[in-house]
């Protein structure tokens, strides 16, 4: 790797030992505050001083190869360089890690055994599916008989005050107005479920 760099903008050259006093002697160096000398502790100071690193490491390695960009094989090393210190922060561990919390899983390239095992993924799924659906068709069959079975057989006796609902189509109705008339009393019953009722307010018998 050569010891220095072109940078962007600049007819000047940075050695690497600068960079790294940049970089890993962040910490150490005291900064000047309303008089007084305190350690680097502040943190947006911290992220400033990192952001401006890594500008100078990316200028230095996109403006110091040709236009053609032919020769990036030879600043691999120094990109490679740029990544393993741009972040040393204090958790001491790259981005990914940090978010993730581990390292980048390597690729199976045995492209054979991956589809393989992706198409037993896909079995798998699929039978998971049909259990599933076997399982809530079972389940609705047995609610359904267990409501059937709570439904009581309704059976008019004489006497007995019965309301009836009122079937006639209404352009305009009322929200809080019921569809259900007033009771009526059974007065005679017949097979087949048909009822006679009579209503006490007009004394009218309807069937």
């Amino acid at each position: 790797m050569s010891p220095y760099k072109l940078l962007a903008g600049n007819n000047w050259l940075m050695q690497l030992d600068e960079l790294e006093e940049l970089c890993l002697g962040a910490y150490k160096r005291p900064m000047l505050y309303k008089g007084k000398t305190k350690k680097w502790h502040d943190k947006r100071i911290q992220q400033q001083e990192f952001q401006e690193l890594e500008k100078v490491l990316l200028y230095s390695c996109y403006y110091s190869q040709h236009p053609k960009r032919n020769d990036w094989s030879q600043l691999l090393e120094d990109a490679l360089w740029a990544h393993r210190t741009a972040y040393q922060t204090l958790l001491g561990m790259s981005l990914h890690r940090i978010v993730f919390g581990k390292a980048v899983k390597r690729c199976n390239l045995a492209f054979n055994q991956a589809s393989k095992e992706r198409k037993l993924q896909l079995q798998e799924l699929n039978k998971l599916h049909l259990e599933t659906y076997k399982n809530s068709k079972i389940y609705k069959e047995k609610v359904k008989c267990f409501h059937d079975n709570m439904i009581l057989r309704k059976e008019f006796k004489v006497g007995q005050k019965v309301l009836v609902f009122n079937s006639h189509l209404k352009l305009i109705t009322c929200k809080l107005h019921s569809k259900w008339d007033e009771p009526f009393v059974i007065t005679n019953v017949f097979p087949y479920d048909i009822v006679e009722i009579r209503d006490e307010t007009i004394d009218k018998i309807f069937k």
